[in-house]
Protein backbone atom coordinates (compact mmCIF):
# COMPACT_ATOMS: atom_id res chain seq x y z
CA UNK A 1 0.00 0.00 0.00
CA UNK A 2 1.60 3.59 -0.97
CA UNK A 3 1.07 6.14 1.39
CA UNK A 4 1.46 9.74 -0.64
CA UNK A 5 3.41 12.24 1.56
CA UNK A 6 0.78 14.68 2.23
CA UNK A 7 1.13 17.90 -0.23
CA UNK A 8 2.82 21.11 1.01
CA UNK A 9 0.90 24.33 0.49
CA UNK A 10 2.09 27.16 -2.00
CA UNK A 11 1.48 30.76 -2.22
CA UNK A 12 1.06 30.56 -5.91
CA UNK A 13 -1.80 28.05 -5.67
CA UNK A 14 -3.81 30.66 -5.02
CA UNK A 15 -3.22 32.92 -7.87
CA UNK A 16 -5.63 33.15 -10.31
CA UNK A 17 -8.66 31.95 -7.91
CA UNK A 18 -11.45 34.24 -6.53
CA UNK A 19 -11.72 33.93 -3.00
CA UNK A 20 -15.21 35.58 -1.82
CA UNK A 21 -15.69 38.32 -4.27
CA UNK A 22 -12.04 39.26 -4.42
CA UNK A 23 -10.20 37.71 -7.77
CA UNK A 24 -5.93 37.04 -6.92
CA UNK A 25 -3.65 38.29 -8.93
CA UNK A 26 -0.48 38.14 -7.73
CA UNK A 27 1.80 38.33 -4.46
CA UNK A 28 2.93 41.50 -2.88
CA UNK A 29 5.22 39.80 -0.32
CA UNK A 30 5.67 36.68 2.26
CA UNK A 31 6.18 36.66 6.19
CA UNK A 32 6.67 33.68 8.40
CA UNK A 33 2.75 33.21 9.31
CA UNK A 34 0.75 34.42 5.96
CA UNK A 35 1.56 36.00 2.28
CA UNK A 36 0.30 39.40 1.36
CA UNK A 37 -1.74 39.11 -2.24
CA UNK A 38 -3.05 41.68 -4.64
CA UNK A 39 -6.77 41.50 -5.81
CA UNK A 40 -8.92 42.88 -7.28
CA UNK A 41 -12.95 43.19 -6.12
CA UNK A 42 -14.51 40.93 -8.93
CA UNK A 43 -17.71 43.27 -9.28
CA UNK A 44 -16.70 47.25 -7.66
CA UNK A 45 -13.19 47.09 -9.43
CA UNK A 46 -11.18 47.80 -6.69
CA UNK A 47 -8.27 46.77 -5.74
CA UNK A 48 -7.38 45.66 -2.31
CA UNK A 49 -4.57 43.89 -0.61
CA UNK A 50 -5.34 40.17 0.74
CA UNK A 51 -3.22 39.13 4.04
CA UNK A 52 -3.69 35.00 4.12
CA UNK A 53 -2.69 32.89 7.05
CA UNK A 54 -0.47 30.11 5.98
CA UNK A 55 -2.79 26.76 6.96
CA UNK A 56 -0.06 25.86 9.51
CA UNK A 57 -1.47 29.00 11.44
CA UNK A 58 -5.34 29.15 10.42
CA UNK A 59 -6.18 26.06 12.80
CA UNK A 60 -4.77 27.67 15.79
CA UNK A 61 -7.31 29.84 17.55
CA UNK A 62 -4.59 32.67 18.91
CA UNK A 63 -3.26 33.27 15.73
CA UNK A 64 -6.57 33.52 14.07
CA UNK A 65 -7.78 35.63 17.69
CA UNK A 66 -4.92 38.02 16.83
CA UNK A 67 -5.74 38.48 13.04
CA UNK A 68 -9.76 38.87 14.19
CA UNK A 69 -8.31 41.98 16.76
CA UNK A 70 -5.86 43.76 14.66
CA UNK A 71 -9.35 43.91 11.92
CA UNK A 72 -11.54 44.84 14.84
CA UNK A 73 -8.72 47.23 16.90
CA UNK A 74 -8.29 49.10 13.18
CA UNK A 75 -11.80 49.85 12.32
CA UNK A 76 -12.54 51.31 15.89
CA UNK A 77 -9.36 54.07 15.65
CA UNK A 78 -9.94 55.25 11.78
CA UNK A 79 -6.98 56.66 11.53
CA UNK A 80 -5.99 58.21 8.50
CA UNK A 81 -1.81 56.94 9.20
CA UNK A 82 -3.40 53.20 9.98
CA UNK A 83 -3.60 51.18 7.43
CA UNK A 84 -7.47 50.42 6.63
CA UNK A 85 -9.06 46.77 6.93
CA UNK A 86 -12.14 46.62 5.19
CA UNK A 87 -12.93 42.48 6.02
CA UNK A 88 -12.44 39.72 7.90
CA UNK A 89 -12.99 36.04 6.38
CA UNK A 90 -12.60 32.68 8.71
CA UNK A 91 -12.97 29.57 7.15
CA UNK A 92 -11.22 27.80 9.64
CA UNK A 93 -13.04 24.81 8.98
CA UNK A 94 -12.79 23.75 5.47
CA UNK A 95 -9.78 21.63 3.97
CA UNK A 96 -7.51 23.57 3.75
CA UNK A 97 -8.36 26.28 6.07
CA UNK A 98 -8.65 29.71 5.01
CA UNK A 99 -8.59 33.06 7.48
CA UNK A 100 -7.36 36.24 5.62
CA UNK A 101 -8.25 39.56 6.06
CA UNK A 102 -8.88 42.25 2.97
CA UNK A 103 -6.80 45.67 3.06
CA UNK A 104 -6.44 48.70 1.29
CA UNK A 105 -4.17 48.64 -1.43
CA UNK A 106 -0.76 50.65 -0.70
CA UNK A 107 1.68 51.57 -3.27
CA UNK A 108 5.25 52.54 -1.97
CA UNK A 109 8.24 50.90 0.07
CA UNK A 110 8.06 50.69 3.90
CA UNK A 111 10.84 52.37 6.04
CA UNK A 112 13.82 49.31 5.91
CA UNK A 113 13.64 49.27 2.28
CA UNK A 114 13.84 53.18 2.25
CA UNK A 115 17.01 53.00 4.63
CA UNK A 116 18.37 50.23 2.78
CA UNK A 117 18.39 51.84 -0.36
CA UNK A 118 19.30 55.66 0.71
CA UNK A 119 20.90 55.06 3.91
CA UNK A 120 20.51 57.53 6.78
CA UNK A 121 17.62 60.08 6.34
CA UNK A 122 17.55 64.00 6.36
CA UNK A 123 16.41 65.56 9.62
CA UNK A 124 13.44 67.02 7.69
CA UNK A 125 12.41 63.56 6.29
CA UNK A 126 13.19 61.87 9.60
CA UNK A 127 11.18 64.05 11.75
CA UNK A 128 8.63 64.58 9.02
CA UNK A 129 7.81 60.71 9.31
CA UNK A 130 8.17 60.44 12.96
CA UNK A 131 4.93 62.95 13.40
CA UNK A 132 2.97 61.27 11.64
CA UNK A 133 3.83 57.54 13.52
CA UNK A 134 3.37 60.15 16.51
CA UNK A 135 0.20 61.07 15.12
CA UNK A 136 -1.43 57.97 14.42
CA UNK A 137 0.00 56.68 18.34
CA UNK A 138 -1.97 59.51 19.59
CA UNK A 139 -5.13 58.26 18.19
CA UNK A 140 -4.42 54.28 19.59
CA UNK A 141 -3.18 55.21 23.08
CA UNK A 142 -6.78 57.17 23.46
CA UNK A 143 -8.32 54.09 22.65
CA UNK A 144 -6.16 52.51 25.68
CA UNK A 145 -4.08 50.15 22.90
CA UNK A 146 -0.34 50.23 22.40
CA UNK A 147 1.40 48.99 18.92
CA UNK A 148 3.89 46.59 20.90
CA UNK A 149 5.51 45.68 17.37
CA UNK A 150 7.16 49.35 15.86
CA UNK A 151 9.56 48.82 13.64
CA UNK A 152 10.43 49.80 10.12
CA UNK A 153 8.96 47.20 8.50
CA UNK A 154 5.77 48.18 10.30
CA UNK A 155 6.19 51.64 8.85
CA UNK A 156 4.84 52.19 5.06
CA UNK A 157 5.57 55.42 3.02
CA UNK A 158 2.78 55.70 0.13
CA UNK A 159 2.45 58.77 -1.99
CA UNK A 160 -0.60 60.90 -0.88
CA UNK A 161 -2.34 64.05 -1.87
CA UNK A 162 -0.23 66.28 0.51
CA UNK A 163 3.44 64.60 -0.14
CA UNK A 164 4.57 61.13 1.51
CA UNK A 165 1.97 59.41 3.51
CA UNK A 166 2.83 56.77 6.71
CA UNK A 167 0.59 54.00 7.52
CA UNK A 168 1.19 52.15 10.53
CA UNK A 169 0.83 48.43 9.52
CA UNK A 170 0.38 44.83 11.46
CA UNK A 171 -1.52 45.06 14.76
CA UNK A 172 -1.44 41.90 14.97
CA UNK A 173 0.05 41.77 18.76
CA UNK A 174 -1.33 45.15 19.93
CA UNK A 175 -2.25 45.10 23.72
CA UNK A 176 -4.92 46.92 25.85
CA UNK A 177 -3.86 48.53 28.63
CA UNK A 178 -5.04 50.29 32.04
CA UNK A 179 -8.67 50.02 32.15
CA UNK A 180 -9.51 48.61 29.51
CA UNK A 181 -10.21 44.98 29.09
CA UNK A 182 -8.98 42.84 26.09
CA UNK A 183 -8.85 39.42 25.28
CA UNK A 184 -5.53 37.77 26.54
CA UNK A 185 -3.81 36.53 23.70
CA UNK A 186 -0.49 35.73 24.74
CA UNK A 187 0.78 33.47 27.87
CA UNK A 188 2.67 35.11 30.73
CA UNK A 189 6.52 34.85 29.91
CA UNK A 190 5.85 34.37 26.33
CA UNK A 191 7.96 36.66 24.09
CA UNK A 192 6.16 38.71 21.88
CA UNK A 193 7.84 41.50 19.23
CA UNK A 194 10.86 42.34 17.27
CA UNK A 195 14.08 42.01 20.10
CA UNK A 196 15.69 44.80 17.93
CA UNK A 197 13.53 47.68 18.82
CA UNK A 198 11.73 46.21 21.98
CA UNK A 199 11.50 48.78 24.89
CA UNK A 200 13.68 47.82 28.30
CA UNK A 201 10.40 46.48 30.17
CA UNK A 202 9.15 44.44 26.79
CA UNK A 203 12.17 42.52 27.66
CA UNK A 204 11.85 42.32 31.60
CA UNK A 205 8.35 41.28 30.94
CA UNK A 206 7.10 44.02 33.26
CA UNK A 207 3.73 46.01 32.81
CA UNK A 208 3.48 48.05 29.32
CA UNK A 209 1.71 51.60 29.13
CA UNK A 210 1.83 54.30 26.41
CA UNK A 211 5.70 55.01 27.24
CA UNK A 212 6.65 51.18 25.58
CA UNK A 213 5.73 52.54 22.32
CA UNK A 214 7.44 56.35 22.75
CA UNK A 215 10.48 54.19 23.66
CA UNK A 216 10.20 52.58 20.29
CA UNK A 217 10.05 55.70 18.28
CA UNK A 218 13.21 56.97 19.62
CA UNK A 219 14.48 53.48 18.39
CA UNK A 220 13.29 54.46 14.98
CA UNK A 221 14.59 58.29 14.98
CA UNK A 222 17.86 56.96 16.03
CA UNK A 223 17.83 54.50 12.97
CA UNK A 224 16.71 57.07 10.36
CA UNK A 225 19.40 59.64 11.56
CA UNK A 226 21.92 57.25 11.47
CA UNK A 227 20.88 54.54 9.12
CA UNK A 228 21.84 51.86 11.69
CA UNK A 229 20.01 49.84 14.84
CA UNK A 230 21.73 50.69 18.61
CA UNK A 231 23.11 47.81 20.49
CA UNK A 232 22.95 45.60 16.90
CA UNK A 233 23.94 41.95 17.05
CA UNK A 234 23.11 38.81 15.35
CA UNK A 235 22.32 37.43 18.70
CA UNK A 236 18.94 38.69 20.12
CA UNK A 237 20.44 37.96 23.40
CA UNK A 238 23.39 40.51 23.06
CA UNK A 239 20.87 43.12 22.06
CA UNK A 240 18.36 42.46 25.15
CA UNK A 241 21.33 42.39 27.46
CA UNK A 242 23.07 45.10 26.28
CA UNK A 243 19.72 47.31 26.21
CA UNK A 244 19.22 46.77 29.60
CA UNK A 245 22.92 47.99 30.72
CA UNK A 246 24.12 49.88 28.41
CA UNK A 247 23.01 53.74 27.57
CA UNK A 248 22.62 54.27 23.62
CA UNK A 249 25.24 55.53 21.64
CA UNK A 250 25.34 59.31 21.78
CA UNK A 251 24.33 61.52 19.07
CA UNK A 252 25.61 64.62 20.15
CA UNK A 253 28.70 66.11 18.50
CA UNK A 254 27.05 64.72 15.21
CA UNK A 255 27.51 67.38 12.62
CA UNK A 256 24.13 66.97 10.98
CA UNK A 257 22.11 66.13 13.59
CA UNK A 258 20.54 69.23 15.45
CA UNK A 259 21.37 69.57 19.26
CA UNK A 260 17.71 70.36 20.45
CA UNK A 261 16.56 66.73 17.87
CA UNK A 262 19.07 64.55 19.50
CA UNK A 263 17.86 65.95 22.91
CA UNK A 264 14.95 64.31 22.28
CA UNK A 265 15.86 60.84 20.76
CA UNK A 266 18.11 60.06 24.05
CA UNK A 267 15.28 61.92 26.31
CA UNK A 268 12.72 58.64 24.37
CA UNK A 269 15.66 56.02 25.03
CA UNK A 270 15.35 56.62 28.74
CA UNK A 271 15.68 52.71 30.41
CA UNK A 272 13.27 54.22 32.78
CA UNK A 273 9.38 54.85 31.45
CA UNK A 274 9.19 57.65 34.42
CA UNK A 275 12.65 59.62 32.63
CA UNK A 276 10.74 59.69 28.92
CA UNK A 277 8.39 61.55 27.45
CA UNK A 278 5.22 60.92 29.37
CA UNK A 279 2.46 60.90 26.45
CA UNK A 280 2.77 61.01 22.46
CA UNK A 281 1.13 64.64 22.78
CA UNK A 282 4.31 65.86 24.76
CA UNK A 283 6.64 63.81 22.38
CA UNK A 284 4.59 65.43 19.38
CA UNK A 285 4.95 69.14 20.65
CA UNK A 286 9.03 68.12 21.24
CA UNK A 287 9.53 67.32 17.81
CA UNK A 288 7.05 70.00 16.24
CA UNK A 289 9.51 73.03 18.19
CA UNK A 290 12.75 70.80 16.46
CA UNK A 291 10.82 71.40 13.04
CA UNK A 292 10.29 75.49 13.46
CA UNK A 293 13.83 75.80 15.25
CA UNK A 294 15.05 74.04 11.73
CA UNK A 295 13.08 75.92 10.00
CA UNK A 296 14.06 79.35 11.17
CA UNK A 297 18.03 78.48 11.13
CA UNK A 298 19.61 78.57 7.66
CA UNK A 299 21.06 75.97 6.00
CA UNK A 300 25.07 75.66 6.28
CA UNK A 301 26.34 75.37 3.08
CA UNK A 302 24.32 79.05 2.47
CA UNK A 303 26.03 80.13 6.08
CA UNK A 304 29.87 79.28 4.40
CA UNK A 305 28.38 80.82 1.45
CA UNK A 306 27.53 84.28 3.11
CA UNK A 307 31.27 84.16 4.79
CA UNK A 308 32.63 83.41 1.16
CA UNK A 309 31.17 86.64 0.24
CA UNK A 310 31.79 88.79 3.24
CA UNK A 311 35.36 88.06 2.95
CA UNK A 312 35.49 88.67 -0.39
CA UNK A 313 33.70 91.83 -0.20
CA UNK A 314 36.16 93.18 2.14
CA UNK A 315 38.63 91.86 -0.05
CA UNK A 316 37.80 93.81 -2.60
CA UNK A 317 37.48 97.34 -0.47
CA UNK A 318 40.89 96.85 0.54
CA UNK A 319 42.28 96.83 -2.78
CA UNK A 320 40.42 99.76 -4.06
CA UNK A 321 41.45 101.79 -1.04
CA UNK A 322 44.69 100.97 -1.36
CA UNK A 323 44.84 101.61 -5.55
CA UNK A 324 42.52 105.21 -4.69
CA UNK A 325 45.52 106.11 -1.62
CA UNK A 326 48.35 105.38 -4.47
CA UNK A 327 46.83 107.40 -7.00
CA UNK A 328 46.32 110.63 -4.37
CA UNK A 329 50.24 110.31 -3.44
CA UNK A 330 52.26 111.65 -6.39
CA UNK A 331 55.76 112.89 -5.66
CA UNK A 332 56.14 116.78 -5.54
CA UNK A 333 57.62 118.16 -8.68
CA UNK A 334 61.52 119.15 -8.83
CA UNK A 335 62.09 122.58 -9.61
CA UNK A 336 65.59 123.61 -10.16
CA UNK A 337 66.65 127.29 -8.77
CA UNK A 338 64.04 127.35 -6.04
CA UNK A 339 64.57 129.38 -2.75
CA UNK A 340 63.85 128.59 0.66
CA UNK A 341 60.70 130.86 0.61
CA UNK A 342 59.54 128.27 -2.42
CA UNK A 343 59.90 125.34 0.46
CA UNK A 344 58.15 127.48 3.24
CA UNK A 345 54.98 127.45 0.60
CA UNK A 346 55.50 123.82 -0.39
CA UNK A 347 55.51 123.18 3.32
CA UNK A 348 52.72 124.99 4.03
CA UNK A 349 50.41 126.30 1.14
CA UNK A 350 47.54 127.15 3.49
CA UNK A 351 49.55 129.86 5.15
CA UNK A 352 49.96 133.09 3.86
CA UNK A 353 52.56 133.87 1.65
CA UNK A 354 56.02 135.28 2.66
CA UNK A 355 57.52 138.19 1.27
CA UNK A 356 60.38 137.15 -1.05
CA UNK A 357 63.46 137.66 -0.17
CA UNK A 358 66.38 139.13 -1.99
CA UNK A 359 68.26 135.93 -4.15
CA UNK A 360 71.98 135.58 -3.21
CA UNK A 361 74.58 136.73 -5.91
CA UNK A 362 77.53 134.33 -6.56
CA UNK A 363 79.95 135.37 -8.54
CA UNK A 364 80.72 132.94 -11.61
CA UNK A 365 83.19 132.88 -14.39
CA UNK A 366 82.23 134.53 -17.50
CA UNK A 367 82.37 131.77 -19.54
CA UNK A 368 79.73 129.53 -17.44
CA UNK A 369 76.01 129.49 -18.31
CA UNK A 370 75.03 131.30 -14.96
CA UNK A 371 77.13 133.91 -15.95
CA UNK A 372 75.48 134.02 -19.19
CA UNK A 373 72.01 134.09 -17.53
CA UNK A 374 72.77 137.05 -15.11
CA UNK A 375 71.20 139.59 -16.76
CA UNK A 376 68.00 137.92 -17.02
CA UNK A 377 64.67 138.07 -14.73
CA UNK A 378 64.48 135.91 -12.33
CA UNK A 379 61.38 134.12 -12.45
CA UNK A 380 62.21 130.67 -10.36
CA UNK A 381 59.84 131.78 -7.18
CA UNK A 382 57.13 132.38 -9.68
CA UNK A 383 57.59 128.79 -11.28
CA UNK A 384 57.52 127.12 -8.15
CA UNK A 385 54.86 129.00 -6.96
CA UNK A 386 52.31 127.91 -9.77
CA UNK A 387 53.75 124.24 -9.45
CA UNK A 388 53.25 123.61 -5.79
CA UNK A 389 49.02 125.40 -7.06
CA UNK A 390 48.67 122.74 -9.37
CA UNK A 391 50.86 119.45 -8.11
CA UNK A 392 47.77 118.27 -7.19
CA UNK A 393 45.80 118.47 -10.57
CA UNK A 394 46.45 115.28 -12.83
CA UNK A 395 48.77 115.31 -15.26
CA UNK A 396 47.69 115.09 -19.00
CA UNK A 397 48.81 112.21 -21.10
CA UNK A 398 50.81 113.00 -24.10
CA UNK A 399 48.73 111.44 -26.84
CA UNK A 400 49.78 108.61 -28.22
CA UNK A 401 51.82 109.15 -31.80
CA UNK A 402 49.95 107.87 -34.85
CA UNK A 403 51.56 106.77 -38.18
CA UNK A 404 50.09 107.84 -40.93
CA UNK A 405 49.38 105.33 -43.52
CA UNK A 406 51.82 105.51 -46.24
CA UNK A 407 50.23 105.94 -50.03
CA UNK A 408 50.80 102.87 -52.47
CA UNK A 409 52.10 105.85 -55.36
CA UNK A 410 55.65 106.45 -54.51
CA UNK A 411 57.30 109.97 -54.38
CA UNK A 412 58.57 109.90 -57.76
CA UNK A 413 55.17 108.63 -59.55
CA UNK A 414 53.51 111.99 -57.76
CA UNK A 415 55.88 114.21 -59.68
CA UNK A 416 54.58 113.20 -62.89
CA UNK A 417 51.70 114.09 -62.00
CA UNK A 418 50.06 117.11 -64.64
CA UNK A 419 46.48 118.36 -64.09
CA UNK A 420 45.73 115.67 -61.60
CA UNK A 421 46.89 113.20 -64.38
CA UNK A 422 49.58 111.83 -64.72
CA UNK A 423 52.11 110.94 -67.66
CA UNK A 424 52.38 106.58 -68.20
CA UNK A 425 55.21 107.20 -70.41
CA UNK A 426 57.67 109.42 -67.67
CA UNK A 427 60.01 107.24 -65.88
Amino acid sequence: MNIEPPQVWQPQSLLGQVLDKYEVRGILGEGGMGVVYHAQHTALRRTVAIKVLRPQFAQRSDVIGRLFEEARTVNEIRHSNIVDVIDFVNHSDQTPPLVYTVMELLEGENLAQRIERAGALSVSDAVGIALQVVDALTAVHAVSIIHRDLKPENIFLSSGPDGEEVKLLDFGIAKAFGDREGPNLTTPGQFVGTPEFMAPEQVLDRDLDARTDIYTVGLLLYTMLTGAIPFASSRYGEVMVARLNKPPPSLEGRRAIPGELAAVVMCCLEREPAARYQSAEELKAALEACRARAARRRPARWRWAAATGGVLALLAAGTAAWWLLLREEEPDPIVIGSTASDSAVRAAPDAAPAPASAPTVVAAPASSPVAADAGRPDTSGATAAKTSTNKHRRRRRRPRRRWRRKSHKSHKQKKNVVHGIMDPFSR
